[in-house]
């Protein structure tokens, strides 16, 4: 039979969820939408952004996620942000027409086919959904639904999908919330 000797021991407690609460930590809740062409059209019903009478999955995730970490948020502003969107803009195509020698006017093809606009636009993989940059919080779980409902309908998905220029931002929140 062999023996044991013990050099060293150290003994560390594992604290639960449950205790940094009890000891009054304050979480904040930070959300960002993926807006890429993956999700699917959100006139699909397959898409994660398609608005059903129940909300799409987005908003469900929303709903259910947020309303149990708003809880432990005691100002219940959350940042909201985006990523990876075609912001539109139009611009009008030049309205020259084309005459036949019969004296008819004609619109070339491609006007017709673009409706005689054009949408030209920017990816962005961090933007608030509010439009304030220097402050995308909204107020409120439902603060949050109604600034992702608006977004839906305003832009077109698209790609690539990049998460670290989304990561950075609530890495900087974060540590700035943990120097104060």
């Amino acid at each position: 039979m062999g023996v044991l000797k013990v050099a060293e021991f150290k003994s560390t407690v594992a604290h639960s969820f449950l205790d940094f609460l009890a000891g009054g930590v304050d979480m904040s809740l930070m959300v960002a939408v993926d807006f890429t062409g993956s999700n699917g059209h959100p006139l699909h019903p397959q898409s994660l952004h398609y608005l059903s009478p129940q909300g799409s999955q987005y908003q469900q995730a929303i709903r259910t996620i947020g309303n149990i970490v708003s809880c432990y948020d005691s100002d219940q502003n959350f940042p909201v942000w985006g990523f990876v969107k075609w912001k539109k803009k139009k611009r009008s195509f030049l309205k020259k027409k084309k005459k036949k020698k019969s004296g008819l006017s004609l619109t070339p093809p491609f006007f017709f086919f673009l409706k005689k606009k054009k949408i030209y636009g920017k990816v962005s993989h961090d933007f608030a959904l509010n439009g304030n940059e220097l402050n995308p919080e909204v107020h409120g779980i439902y603060g949050i639904e109604q600034m992702y409902i608006s977004a839906i309908k305003q832009v077109e998905l698209y790609g690539p999908t990049l998460f670290q220029p989304i990561l950075s931002k609530a890495i900087a929140i974060a540590s700035a919330a943990h120097s104060n």
